[in-house]
Order: C-alpha cells, then structure tokens, then sequence
C-alpha cells in the first residue's frame, strides 16, 4: 500500500473529527492600528475568550475554577 494514501486519509479522517487546523496566530504588536481593530473584533464575534483576562491579575486563580478574588 501507498504510504501517501495512508497519510491522506489519516488527515481527512482528522479533519472530519476536529475540524480544520487552527489559523496562525497573528502578531498585533505588528498590525496597524485599524488592522487591530479589525483582529480584536474577529475574535469577539468568534466568541474568542482568550482576550477576556489578558491583564487581569486573578486569571490564573480563575482559570482554576475560583472566582481568584
């Protein structure tokens, strides 16, 4: 059996199961101010999380199931 017929099939049976790879993250350190906008907007109609405790001091405590206050 073909080695690439294997490995085609591994990755449409792994898409079937957990989707399409994630996109690369993007730098925004890197983007325009309108570009960041842009990005931060995305993520928010994604329903995206990830930017919900960027800065907040308690987030690890909350990621662990507390309320970290």
């Amino acid at each position: 059996m073909d080695i690439t017929v294997v490995i085609r099939r591994a990755e449409q049976r792994m898409t079937e199961d957990l989707g399409l790879y994630p996109p690369l993250t993007v730098d925004p350190s890197q983007l325009s101010d309108d570009e960041k906008v842009a990005y931060v907007l995305d993520k928010v109609k994604a329903g995206d999380q990830t930017l919900a405790a960027m800065h907040d001091p308690n987030k690890e405590k909350e990621a662990e199931g507390g309320d970290g206050r």
